[in-house]
């Protein structure tokens, strides 16, 4: 943001704004390929999953248009009208709100998989509980930034709302970081030796890093910009796709249980399950790592397991 009304410079005010919206364009447009593949796909999913993902579409859609038509005035229709391009953007502090609602929604369908996936205390309970409150300060610093930042006339009063932005991106670097990481050792200590069982835990490890790790990126990338350079909005260049890239991960966990199903179809019945089964004798290492008693494997159907691993794969709980 400019420190005042004679430094600013087209290229560092708007210059930003018009590459996050090329990205977050491009992370819409590759939304919209895994929506329309989700719902060819996967036409058996529940009603409430498939509204969720349909909702997730529609605020990115949003999200898209706002950003859009927020730098239509200042680039297009009133070009060259100085007074326009110094004013704050309604549009621009709107779209912090839609972010902020799919950053909830990722953020609790990640936490909801660690949950059902650990039973020790310290993933089922502890992780959950200790990022609830940075996941609600998303939101909550959200709406004050957008009520605030409605009420100021120039982009030089926002510098004054600085704090709460680098409060909002590093509460999501942390929820993410803490996420990937549970879930990577979750996955570490299912291991059991087994080629074709740690072959597909080592998948899921790969999937779950690379979902984490490019949010907490963009997210810690725009904490640093904003520090740095707290006279630009050089940070819009990657706070503005947060939404779209938020929205990719979740489909592409989504729609990666295909593939999923396919690796599963490979582990022999003597492999982990990626899910407690509830049968007899034989003990199985779980996701926390400890013990579950299972039936004998010559006791049911050869492909018992494997049926399990698959129904599981469909139903998305361990889609990652």
């Amino acid at each position: 943001m400019p420190s005042g009304l004679g430094s600013v410079t087209a290229h560092f005010l708007y210059g930003p704004l018009l590459i996050g919206n090329f990205i977050a364009v491009a992370f819409w447009g590759a939304h919209c390929i895994l929506t329309v593949y989700y719902f060819t796909n996967y036409p058996k999913d529940r009603t409430l999953l498939k509204a969720w993902v349909a909702l997730l579409w529609v605020l990115d859609t949003a999200h898209t248009i706002i950003l859009i038509k927020g730098i239509w005035s200042p680039l297009i229709s009133q070009y060259g009208n100085f007074n326009d391009i110094v004013g704050v953007r309604p549009e621009l502090v709107y779209q912090l709100l839609i972010t902020a609602s799919v950053a909830f929604m990722a953020q609790c369908y990640f936490v909801r998989r660690i949950y059902i996936f650990g039973s020790k205390p310290i993933f089922k309970w502890c992780v959950p509980v200790v990022l609830a409150p940075l996941i609600v300060w998303q939101v909550v610093g959200s709406i004050i930034y957008t009520a605030r930042g409605l009420s100021f006339k120039t982009t030089t009063q926002m510098l004054s709302l600085s704090q709460i932005a680098i409060g909002v991106n590093s509460s999501a670097a942390a929820v993410d970081i803490v996420t990937t990481i549970a879930m990577c050792i979750l996955l570490y200590f299912s291991r059991n030796g087994i080629p074709s069982t740690d072959r597909l835990l080592g998948w899921l490890m790969i999937s779950s890093l690379n979902t984490g790790a490019w949010t907490a990126m963009f997210a810690i990338v725009t904490i640093i910009l904003v520090t740095a350079r707290p006279n630009d909005i050089l940070y819009s260049i990657t706070n503005f796709p947060l939404c779209g890239l938020y929205c990719n991960t979740i489909l592409g966990n989504l729609t990666a249980r295909n593939i999923l199903r396919n690796h599963g179809n490979t582990v022999q019945t003597n492999s982990i399950p990626l899910h407690p089964l509830n049968f007899r004798t034989t003990e199985i290492p779980q996701f926390n790592g400890q013990a579950h008693r299972v039936h004998s494997p010559g006791s049911i159907p050869e492909d018992a397991i494997e049926r399990e691993v698959k129904s599981h794969a469909i139903s998305g709980e361990y889609a990652v």
